[in-house]
């Protein structure tokens, strides 16, 4: 167990680590007392496992459980406790506190985050203003100490040939699984790979293939960022949760991918708003090629959205369902994802003018 600065994302547990702790153990030896009560938190932990923690005296706390670096080499735990414990030391409070970690047993123990799930209304102007605030934090920490020592966000891009690569490795990966889905293969040969064509050439009228983002443009980023993955409390106040993915990236992939985000799926005013406004924020800070780059990269990041959506097609997709609190039927879960995976490129081929998110045609 540790109290101290936990280790990078690239720092790997000993390979003769002992089998996990029982929950109830692990939170008590974290907490370093015993009077607790401790039960599972269902609907959520896709990636992880979450408990909810209660002291005697009613004190709540959160449990995190990570997966193993077999399970996932992206190192979950060490980006989000190195985050946390960033955010910390520079007085951020939209965020949980880090009390604890232990990275043999791969959890965290943090502080509890009140309040319901803030994407179960609608999304509000103030809220809109609350990311924008959260998205402008997070820029003026790129200069703050310690900063430099974090890694760049999963799936980070900073060049046209990055954003190539990932589109690349995760058609390959539809395409393995496509062979048990025909309604898939058409979709990938009939949409998904002349789609990639058509937006790479597109972008490449925008930027050179090769060019690099300077360092001096790029931005923490949360991400996973959204309502989904924050919670509301009585006051109004959000916290937001899962920095799972935290680290560098360049800051019109951090706005495009709010913007495209499912869970999110804003409507037009609070669509352009966040837009124009997040636009205005980074062009502030002397980045004169933001809307150069937002045109190019605006429309991949589009493509791999459909790509995600696409996920419960993947070996392992259902389970990653399950656990995430789904239960319908798998099979009608996949059909509903392609239909929208096909909207998302109806959208693209219109050249992603929509004033709403193609996600939504499934609510109206």
């Amino acid at each position: 167990m540790t109290f101290a600065k936990p280790s990078s994302p690239e720092a790997t547990p000993s390979a003769a680590a002992p089998p996990a702790d029982a929950p109830e153990a692990l939170a008590a030896r974290l907490l370093a007392r015993a009077d607790i009560r401790i039960k599972p938190i269902r609907g959520r932990g896709r990636n992880n496992r979450l408990y909810k923690v209660q002291t005697s005296d009613g004190q709540l706390y959160a449990l995190k459980r990570y997966p193993s670096l077999a399970d996932d080499p992206r190192n979950r735990m060490g980006r989000e406790t190195s985050a946390l414990w960033f955010l910390a030391e520079h007085q951020q409070s939209a965020f949980p506190t880090l009390l604890a970690a232990d990275p043999v047993a791969r959890a965290a123990l943090l502080s509890w985050a009140p309040g319901d799930p803030a994407n179960n209304g609608v999304a509000t102007g103030a809220d809109i203003q609350t990311m924008l605030a959260i998205m402008e934090r997070m820029h003026t920490l790129r200069d703050a100490v310690g900063a430099d020592a974090l890694v760049a966000a999963s799936d980070a891009v900073f060049s046209l040939e990055s954003a190539h690569r990932q589109v690349t490795r995760r058609i390959e990966r539809l395409w393995e699984a496509a062979g048990d889905y025909p309604e898939l293969d058409d979709f990938i040969r009939a949409r998904l790979e002349p789609l990639r064509d058509r937006i790479f050439k597109r972008a490449e009228q925008h930027i050179p293939r090769e060019s690099v983002l300077p360092i001096r443009f790029r931005t923490l980023s949360l991400s996973d960022f959204g309502l989904h993955n924050a919670m509301r409390d009585a006051d109004g106040r959000l916290t937001f949760l899962d920095l799972e993915y935290f680290g560098w990236d360049d800051p019109v992939k951090a706005l495009s991918d709010l913007l495209w985000q499912p869970a999110m799926a804003l409507r037009g005013g609070l669509r352009a708003t966040l837009c124009e406004e997040a636009i205005q924020l980074y062009e502030a800070g002397g980045d004169q090629t933001f809307l150069r780059r937002f045109a190019a990269y605006h429309p991949i990041m589009g493509l791999i959205w459909s790509m995600i959506i696409l996920n419960p097609f993947l070996p392992g997709g259902a389970n990653a369902l399950r656990a995430a609190g789904h239960t319908e039927d798998i099979g009608k879960i996949r059909r509903t994802r392609l239909l929208r995976a096909n909207r998302y490129a109806d959208v693209l081929l219109t050249g992603c003018a929509g004033n709403d998110h193609p996600a939504l045609a499934e609510c109206d």
